[in-house]
This record gives C-alpha cells, structure tokens and sequence, in this order.
C-alpha cells in the first residue's frame, strides 16, 4: 500500500536532513568522538557503525557481542569491518554470506587517524574480556595506557548511542 501511495504521489513521508559537514565537525571535536577517552571511543565506534551500516538507531545493539563484528581484508588489500552473521531486522532480511554490499555492508578502512576500522580495533582491545557483551560501561577513572577501559557490565539498553 506504501508504495502504491508513493506512485501516487500521496506519501507524505517527511525525512530528516542529512548532516552537513559543518555538524560532522562538531562531532570531531575533542571529547565527543575522541578515540582517547572511553566514552568518547565508544560514541565513535557505535556513530562509525550507524553511517557505514544504516542502523536504525539502537535496533537489535544490546545483543551485539565481541563476535557480531569482524575485521577482513578484500581482495585489493584494503581492511574493513562487517557483520559476521546474518541478522534479521525491520530493514535487514536475509543472508549476508554473498558478496553483495546492500546485504553485507562494510565499514572500510580510511588510513586517517579517526579511521573507522582503527577505532574498532582499539575499542576491541580495551573492552574487558570478561563479558561477550558488545557495549560495555566505562571505568570511571583510566589512563590511556591501561590495557582495559571498561567494565564487565553491559551498557543499559537506553544508554548505547
């Protein structure tokens, strides 16, 4: 019915603007996205995944574990990030196991320094190895050169964002 109603010209849809990149630099700037705070390498990870994966907001994100993601490299030699299973949500259907990049996005390494895949690296790394969970709270007090810097406690399901 939606898309009879879309020939017609009678959907009334009204969509949010894109982001400009006036707003993408607000978003850059020191705290908000940083890789050297857990929070902000966090809100990195989880922003780097809503515009390479087309996530709807927190859909399916609290049952992310340490394996929902995995780091390849393609066939030119470039890293990515992709889902590692498929999953079936409101807009995602289907296997992702073809190489087809509308069913099995991927986040691609950009070799700057807020790289994407860098930041999912290191946000790797410094999870506690403890839980499987995905999103986990930070520790309230770390040094960029602790080896964890978060908890073994999940983030709550409202919190991850």
């Amino acid at each position: 019915m939606l898309k009879k109603l879309q020939r017609e010209g009678l959907d009334k849809a009204k969509h949010h603007p894109s982001i400009t990149e006036g707003d993408f630099q607000k978003l850059r700037e020191p705290e908000v996205l940083s890789m050297k705070t857990p929070k902000g390498l966090q809100r990195k990870v989880w922003f780097d995944m809503m515009i390479s994966f087309g996530r709807r907001g927190r859909e399916n994100q609290r049952q992310f574990t340490k394996d929902t993601l995995e780091i390849k490299t393609d066939d030119r030699g470039h890293e990515f990030a992709q889902f590692a299973h498929s999953e079936t949500t409101k807009n995602h259907r289907g296997d992702i196991s073809d190489d087809n990049f509308e069913k099995n996005p991927r986040m691609y390494s950009t070799y700057k320094p807020d790289c994407p895949v860098q930041a999912l690296k290191l946000y790797l790394s410094k999870r506690n190895p403890t839980t499987n969970d995905f999103f986990q709270l930070s520790r309230p007090k770390v040094d960029a050169n602790d080896k964890i810097w978060y908890t073994s406690r999940p983030l709550g399901k409202k919190n991850v964002k």
